[in-house]
């Protein structure tokens, strides 16, 4: 905490209200000047007011350059003032997504991401190296990482489908043409050996 700020908690805590020094009463016996010089105001009548948007642009400078400080050290005036937002309202939609946006943001923040990044990058830094392991490196990434997939036993949603729906495609051909039908997996021998995909079934007249 910033000295000033510290000064004037300690203030506050003592019961004392701290004020301007020109607002300060003292039992003088020499007659009060009606305007105090201090709060003379030397700038132009257009000038003398400070919109929010010059504050918030001050504060924006002034967080910069604490930024820069490896003491972490900030200066009196971000103590004292507060950026302000104007007022907006929000439907139930957009509050949503922009939730989703931030639980994305924090998930992305959390370690094991970090570590996925960094082996993103690393994979990067090869393809630009022209490594010869770069094209290997990065189809294990996107596999693993992107698409999620797993070599033992990988099933993508319409290889399911066609699975589940077997029996019952087998069932409505034997319905429509009288024909009896056993399912088969790969077809061996001479006469099949052009085939160039897996067979669901054969029937027998």
């Amino acid at each position: 905490m910033h000295k000033s700020a510290l000064f004037v908690e300690q203030r506050e805590k003592k019961g004392q209200k701290p004020q301007k020094l020109s607002d300060a009463v003292y039992p003088f016996k020499r007659k009060k000047r009606k305007e105090n010089l201090i709060d003379f105001d030397p700038r132009p009548e257009t000038h003398r007011q400070v919109t929010p948007l010059q504050i918030n642009s001050l504060l924006q400078n002034l967080q910069k350059i604490s930024a820069k400080n490896s003491n972490g050290d900030i200066s009196m005036w971000e103590t004292q003032l507060q950026t302000t937002y104007d007022d907006y309202s929000l439907n139930e939609q957009i509050a949503d997504y922009l939730k989703k946006k931030v639980n994305t943001l924090r998930q992305n923040l959390q370690p094991c991401k970090l570590m996925e990044c960094k082996k993103a990058c690393n994979i990067g830094k090869l393809v630009c190296d022209e490594a010869s392991e770069a094209a290997v490196r990065a189809y294990n990434f996107i596999k693993s990482n992107v698409w999620k997939i797993d070599d033992s036993g990988f099933q993508s949603y319409w290889m399911r489908y066609g699975i589940e729906s077997e029996p019952h495609a087998i069932k409505k051909y034997e319905g429509q043409t009288n024909a009896n039908v056993y399912q088969t997996a790969w077809p061996l021998g001479q006469s099949q050996i052009s085939v160039s995909c897996v067979l669901t079934g054969r029937f027998s007249q």
